[in-house]
């Protein structure tokens, strides 16, 4: 789930208690890989253990406040929990009286791996030789190796995998993956869209263009050259075709061939997903990333996207200076709220809805805007419950409307934007 709902609460279930040699595999081996948000979610969570005996529902806003986290940072601390196996999360969603629904988390805290089991895991072995390097790796091994272990019960199920949330880069030769059968990792993953301005400056010099004859545009070229994955010698070839010998630049014409530099074809739009993680949101997230905005409209709108369109996405470009990743977020959620309805009202609202907020990654804006979205159903859902009782006490029904920007604006304020 990407959403921390408001008002959710939560129970747990700890059944033991941390030995010395726990504390010092969570601080010498766990914590490398899971980092400092996810070793103290766990602690604090664990602190809870006293309270368990009175049945006490613990509120996640308590917990973020004792933190310091906002819904973002806390989501992505129990994922990593969730991932390396040390809580396990449920969720159970019941319907109130007043129309909306009451969610209700229940979390169960795992125990570390004793060392014996934690260096027999490709994974745990690993992703710890991947955080702290070979060195260090052999050391912390014969750290442990003389321990007399503890047996403890073994727990197989996890919310999350670990290859969803960890990116493991490990060479062939990494002694951790001795004895690795029949394992795979994935490769990190890439963005495809990546300008290197040096290369660009490079390129210009190369056609006997100076940096400087286009200064004055030079940020918006950039700014255009990510935005439809022109490499660097492209860009700088579209800035030749449109230079004129005495230097002057056009910027309309080279912002119309940079547009159509790439034509489409419907195959195009598809990502391959054999690339992506198992994580849906993962594979999204990595979507959202991989593609440009032009590219991701039009396998949105299954055609060449409208002037206008593109006129849009580089006003957001331009103005508030988002990634592409973070645009096709805006795009993806916004046509999804106005059925397929490109409105550049309500992407305008969106988009300045996440500046404000101060978003700048594809995770944190997707946490905020199911946020929004769980809090209009949760409206929404009250709404139909009074349209209902109003309708059976005077049996009168006005029938549907078409959407038209009192709509837009009524959706926009439900959603907080």
């Amino acid at each position: 789930m990407n959403i921390i709902e408001k008002d959710s609460a939560f129970s747990l279930d700890i059944d033991f208690t941390l030995s010395p040699t726990d504390e010092e595999v969570l601080s010498l081996l766990y914590l490398p890989i899971i980092k400092g948000d996810a070793f103290a979610l766990y602690q604090c969570l664990f602190g809870f253990s006293g309270l368990i005996k009175e049945k006490i529902f613990f509120s996640h806003e308590d917990t973020e406040s004792f933190l310091g986290y906002d819904d973002a940072r806390l989501l992505k601390a129990r994922s990593s929990l969730e991932a390396i196996g040390l809580l396990d999360t449920f969720r159970k969603e019941s319907s109130c009286d007043q129309g909306g629904k009451k969610v209700e988390y229940a979390y169960r805290l795992i125990p570390p791996a004793t060392p014996k089991k934690f260096f027999a895991d490709v994974l745990l072995r690993g992703g710890l030789s991947c955080a702290v390097g070979g060195k260090k790796y052999f050391e912390l091994k014969r750290h442990f190796s003389t321990r007399q272990e503890k047996s403890y019960d073994d727990y197989a199920k996890v919310s999350a995998l670990f290859k969803d949330v960890f990116s493991l880069n490990i060479q062939a030769d990494d002694p951790s993956m001795i004895d690795m059968e029949n394992s795979t990792i994935e490769k990190n993953y890439k963005s495809l869209v990546s300008f290197d301005e040096k290369e660009f400056s490079s390129q210009l010099k190369a056609l006997s263009i100076s940096p400087k004859s286009i200064k004055k545009d030079y940020d918006e070229i950039v700014s255009l050259s990510i935005l439809y994955a022109l490499s660097e010698k492209e860009a700088a070839a579209l800035v030749s075709k449109n230079i004129n010998t005495e230097k002057n630049f056009f910027l309309i014409p080279f912002k119309e061939d940079a547009r159509n530099f790439k034509k489409f074809r419907h195959e195009d739009s598809k990502v391959d997903e054999a690339s992506l993680g198992n994580s849906k949101t993962s594979q999204q997230i990595k979507k959202y990333l991989s593609v440009t905005p032009q590219s991701f409209l039009f396998s949105l709108v299954n055609a060449a996207p409208a002037s206008f369109m593109l006129n849009e996405i580089e006003k957001l470009k331009k103005d508030l200076g988002f990634s592409n990743g973070l645009i096709n977020v805006i795009l993806d959620y916004s046509l999804k709220q106005t059925n397929n309805e490109f409105n550049t009202l309500f992407i305008e609202k969106v988009a300045y809805s996440l500046s404000a907020s101060k978003i700048n990654d594809c995770y944190t804006a997707m946490v905020y805007l199911t946020d929004r979205e769980y809090e209009k159903n949760q409206k929404l859902g009250r709404r139909k419950k009074t349209i209902r009782k109003t309708k059976d006490d005077d049996g009168d029904d006005t029938g549907s409307k078409e959407v038209g920007l009192d709509d837009i604006k009524k959706l926009s304020d439900d959603l907080g934007i």
